[in-house]
């Protein structure tokens, strides 16, 4: 995509005129790290939470309720594919993963490995023919009616230093790689594919780096593009970039490449962050509508999408809040998260201020925060 122009669609004009007004916010909330999509559910993550953890928002009463499946509400972790339902559970100090097929109502409940209890953080994904759990320095894979194993991930490549790494913050398989993302602030990050085998004996093939940065969300489009974005926020830095790769391709969307990009983008001629926005913003959130139409949010403009060759303002809106905790003191949150149903209403999760909802009417959108009381 090249010759991306700023082509600004004003739904909205100020912070106040849709209901956003800040005295009005219930401030305080828990802590939240992203959204999800699940079984058709928009689902907030919490932060610094294993148990208590995923929360549906629910539009009609306003309110984050706890999610539960088949009786348990301790959920550590859920993934789905395009035909089943996968979760990880615990009960007391067992552990479990729950399956179920989109079209059945029957769950059915394995144990996981025994070494399962030593893991403190992992992250579960799925396709069709291949089950993991990934932690910092592992990848414990299952295919259907076969035992778990499992691989270390700088055995599959070179560089990689796992301890240098959290788990992956964005994870995604496709039927050929597994993309890992990492996002650690101001000590950097990346993004590794790490190819699959064909056939039914899954094995992991040599991986490397696509992009040294820090990795803010992947979508896979629905004509089989990984749209990547990163970021970063520190101090006086603001980096931002959205990329596409496809065919080991990897393309430059919008704004400089990354700070130590293993394999330079292609870039034409396209635009500077700074000639869009100004200097002051950083993309914060990112997702796919539809599969295919990019959005994404730079938290002191509001919320952007991509259609052709311009960039299209959505909602303006600064993002980025700060608030009062009263005598004296202040607090701030901003967006962490972002995603959109199918009736075009965009959910936005903020770290401190619960998910942000806005629902779409002809040509303007109305406000209602979704909080935890």
């Amino acid at each position: 995509m090249t010759n991306i122009k700023l082509a600004f669609i004003f739904f909205l004009s100020t912070l106040s005129c849709f209901g956003q007004n800040i005295d009005q916010l219930k401030v305080e909330q828990p802590l939240l790290k992203r959204l999800l999509v699940w079984n058709g559910l928009i689902i907030a993550e919490k932060d610094w939470s294993r148990t208590d953890k995923y929360y549906v928002c629910d539009t009609i009463k306003n309110r984050l309720t706890r999610l539960q499946i088949a009786n348990d509400t301790a959920i550590l972790d859920l993934t789905e594919t395009p035909s089943s339902l996968h979760v990880i559970v615990q009960r007391d100090d067992s552990f479990f993963l729950l399956t179920k097929n989109k079209h059945e109502g029957k769950w059915t409940t394995n144990p996981l490995f025994p070494d399962f209890n030593k893991i403190k953080k992992f992250r579960l994904v799925a396709n069709e023919n291949l089950l993991l759990v990934i932690t910092f320095d592992e990848i414990f894979f299952k295919q259907p009616n076969s035992t778990w194993q499992k691989i270390a991930i700088d055995s599959l490549i070179d560089e990689f230093h796992a301890n240098d790494y959290d788990i992956p913050q964005h994870c995604l398989m496709t039927s050929n790689s597994i993309y890992l993302g990492y996002d650690n602030g101001e000590w950097g990050g990346a993004l590794v594919e790490i190819p699959i085998s064909k056939g039914d004996n899954k094995t992991f093939g040599k991986g490397k780096f696509i992009i040294e940065d820090n990795i803010k969300g992947l979508e896979y489009s629905s004509k089989g593009t990984l749209w990547i974005a990163s970021g970063l926020s520190h101090l006086a830095m603001r980096e931002s970039g959205i990329y596409t790769f496809q065919k080991d391709k990897l393309q430059q969307v919008l704004w400089p490449q990354p700070r130590k990009s293993k394999d330079k983008p292609q870039q034409d001629s396209v635009p500077q962050m700074h000639l869009l926005f100004g200097e002051k913003s950083d993309l914060s959130a990112f997702c796919l509508k539809d599969k295919e139409v990019p959005l994404f949010i730079m938290s002191e403009f509001g919320v952007f999408r991509i259609q052709k060759d311009s960039i299209e303002e959505v909602i303006k809106t600064k993002l980025n809040i700060e608030y009062s905790l009263g005598k004296g003191y202040s607090a701030g949150s901003r967006p962490v998260g972002m995603q959109i149903d199918n009736n075009s209403t965009i959910f936005i999760a903020q770290r401190s201020l619960g998910v942000f909802v806005y629902i779409r009417n002809k040509d303007s959108y109305t406000f209602r925060q979704i909080s935890f009381d």
